[in-house]
C-alpha cells in the first residue's frame, strides 16, 4: 500500500540522527544506532520501545541483529559492544583498539555463535579480523592477519567460510571453525572493499579499488 505503518519519535532523542536500522529475524522488532553510540528496539507494530537504551558513547556506523536473534552488536570508533536482544543488557565488549586502529566490522555468524570482528588503521602496519565465540566473547582461533588494515570481512551463506578484503591489496578465505586459511592470497590491484559469496557458496565476488570485479 505503501503508507506509513508508524512514525517513532522519543522525548530523549533516541531516534535523533539514526545511522543504522536493523530488523530482526521475524520482523517484529527493529532497532536503531545514531552516530553518536544510542541504539534501542522498537516494537515494529506500534513504534514502543522494547527496554532500555543500549548506550555506547562512541562513533557508531554498525548495527547487526543476530539470525537466532539473540545478540544485537554495535560497532565503530576503536570497540564493539554485543548486547543481549531479549533485554537490551551489555554481554560485553570483546575488543578496543589501539589509537589509530578502528573498527570495521562486526558481523554475526549466520548461526549467531559467533561473531566476525575487522579491524583497520590509519598506517601501512598489519592489521587482522577475528572470530569470537558468543555468549563467551573468547577468540576462535588465529587471527585473520593481513599486511595492512582490513577493508571488509563477511561469512559465507551457510556459516563455513570468513571472506576478509585486506587494504594490502589481497582478499583470504578462511574456515569460521577454527580461523585457519581456506585459501591463498587472492591478489588484486589495488585495495579490496566489495566482498560477496553466492548463495550456494562456490563463488566468491571481490571488489577492488582498480575498477575490477573478479570472480573466484
Amino acid at each position: 500500500t505503501r503508507r506509513m505503518i508508524c512514525e517513532i519519535k522519543t522525548i530523549d532523542g533516541a531516534s535523533e540522527d539514526i545511522y543504522s536500522v536493523v530488523f530482526n529475524a521475524d520482523g517484529t522488532a527493529i532497532a536503531t544506532a545514531t552516530t553518536r553510540g544510542r541504539a534501542q528496539r522498537w516494537n515494529v507494530t506500534d513504534g514502543t520501545a522494547l527496554g532500555p537504551e543500549m548506550m555506547r558513547n562512541e562513533e557508531t556506523f554498525l548495527l547487526y541483529w543476530s539470525a537466532d536473534g539473540k545478540w544485537i552488536s554495535t560497532g565503530g570508533g576503536r570497540s564493539v559492544h554485543v548486547w543481549n536482544a531479549a533485554t537490551g543488557q551489555l554481554l560485553g565488549v570483546p575488543v578496543r583498539v589501539n589509537p589509530g586502529e578502528h573498527i570495521e566490522e562486526c558481523e554475526f555468524s549466520p548461526d549467531g555463535k559467533k561473531i566476525l570482528i575487522a579491524f583497520s588503521n590509519q598506517s601501512i602496519e598489519p592489521a587482522a579480523a577475528r572470530l569470537y565465540e558468543l555468549p563467551s566473547l573468547q577468540p576462535v582461533g588465529a587471527a585473520l592477519r593481513h599486511g595492512d588494515g582490513v577493508a571488509g570481512a563477511g561469512f559465507s551463506v551457510d556459516g563455513r567460510f570468513v571472506v576478509t578484503a585486506g587494504e594490502d591489496n589481497t582478499a583470504r578465505v578462511w574456515n569460521t571453525a577454527d580461523g585457519s586459511p581456506a585459501s591463498p592470497e587472492l591478489r588484486h590491484g589495488g585495495i579490496v572493499r566489495g566482498l560477496a559469496f553466492r548463495g550456494d557458496g562456490r563463488v566468491l565476488a571481490t571488489g577492488c579499488v582498480d575498477g575490477m570485479l573478479r570472480l573466484w
